[in-house]
């Protein structure tokens, strides 16, 4: 509740699947919309269109980049590298890509391989 404080403007609509917990936006001053999909009539990419495509390019990417060879050790970094190209999908200087893309590695501190998998025990 408190990162979606931090993030979403007083008054703002927040549109979510109907989670209970969501629900309590409604009185910290945000108008709330929910769609339950269970059961409903009307396709989910008309009611979450952006929600519907995000998760359709991540599926088509794992496809097709990964080749469903995706490991849980390495799920978070996965889930970086597409947020980055999702995020720049639109980019008018596509060559800044590469350049940006060293700036925030050279910028990111070092990191041993122990930070970086997640123990098979966990």
């Amino acid at each position: 509740m408190k990162f979606g404080q931090r993030v979403v403007e007083p008054g703002s609509t927040i549109r979510t699947d109907g989670a209970r917990q969501l629900r309590r936006f409604t009185d910290l001053g945000y108008q709330h919309e929910y769609f339950t999909q269970l059961g409903s009539d009307i396709p989910a990419h008309v009611n979450m269109p952006a929600v519907h495509m995000a998760a359709s390019q991540l599926k088509r990417w794992i496809d097709g980049t990964l080749h469903q060879g995706i490991s849980r050790e390495q799920l978070s970094y996965y889930l970086d590298e597409f947020t980055f190209r999702f995020n720049r999908r639109t980019a008018r200087s596509r060559g800044l890509l590469f350049y940006r893309l060293l700036q925030q590695a050279t910028n990111a501190d070092p990191a041993p391989l122990k930070d970086l998998v997640i123990p098979r025990d966990e």
